[in-house]
């Protein structure tokens, strides 16, 4: 069942499964990538759900010109609008915010790069549409999923957009 699933089951029903419990009373998630709207609708979309807060962002070292190309937003706008902490690296993002999950919304061909770096932290990962770009990639990710024991989902961010629910 993927992590998705479980937004809309325990965000009704109150119950989280064991195995994706969060470390402390909230879930706590952070978002890897600032160069595609779906960050924005994810975000949207996991701040309302009670019992999951989205607090912090990974911009990759990206400049903010690009990133307001993108997303239509500066990272100080951002990180602002959306209160959140913003990190250049995934991995102190983790680390430093004791982060529960990722949600990776990066470059398709960097999907599994990013991937395997939150798994290697011991964090759950959601990871926008498409999975990966290749075989060998997915073979990567799932290798990754075997080793760590974590729980990987995937799913059109889009679902999250308020437009378009």
């Amino acid at each position: 069942m993927g992590v998705n699933i479980f937004f809309e089951l325990t965000d009704r029903y109150g119950w989280v499964p064991p195995e994706i419990r969060p470390k402390e009373g909230i879930f706590k998630l952070g978002v890897v990538g600032l160069t595609s709207w779906y960050s924005n609708a994810f975000i949207g979309y996991t701040n309302m759900l009670r019992w999951v807060k989205v607090v912090a962002a990974a911009d990759l070292g990206y400049d903010d010109d690009y990133i307001k190309k993108c997303i239509g937003l500066s990272k100080d706008e951002y990180r602002k609008y959306f209160r959140v902490k913003l990190y250049e690296s995934p991995s102190e993002m983790i680390r430093e915010e004791g982060l529960d999950g990722v949600f990776i919304c990066t470059e398709n061909s960097k999907h599994a790069e990013y991937a395997e770096l939150a798994m290697k932290e011991g964090v759950h990962v959601f990871i926008a549409k498409p999975f990966a770009t290749n075989l060998k990639d997915a073979d990567r990710i799932l290798r990754a999923v075997e080793k760590s024991g974590v729980i990987v989902t995937t799913s059109s961010p889009a679902r999250y957009d308020k437009m378009i629910r």
